[in-house]
């Protein structure tokens, strides 16, 4: 059994912590990359390009949050349209 030393351990620990953390700092600017794009109405075409996926329904992924966050957006509209429009049939009522 070969003994490494506190700090080798220490310093092969941190090497790949450091290339985990990395990985994934990478990975999520990638997504914050193509959710971004998508918000920004760019084709999914253009950016499967960018982010170089082979397949357009990889990147459909994203398309999923975008899709969500305008649906929420649209939600929030139609309860206000709803209250302005209760509120002007009671005062139209109270006439």
């Amino acid at each position: 059994m070969k003994y490494c030393s506190f700090s080798t351990t220490c310093s092969s620990f941190l090497s790949s912590s450091l290339s985990v953390a990395f990985a994934k700092i990478v990975h999520c600017l990638r997504h914050t990359f193509a959710t971004l794009q998508l918000e920004h109405d760019t084709d999914i075409y253009t950016i499967k390009g960018m982010l170089g996926h082979t397949n357009v329904k990889t990147t459909q992924i994203y398309a999923h949050i975008v899709d969500k966050s305008k649906r929420n957006a649209a939600d929030v509209i139609h309860i206000e349209n709803l209250a302005t429009t209760n509120d002007a049939v009671e005062n139209v009522s109270a006439i």
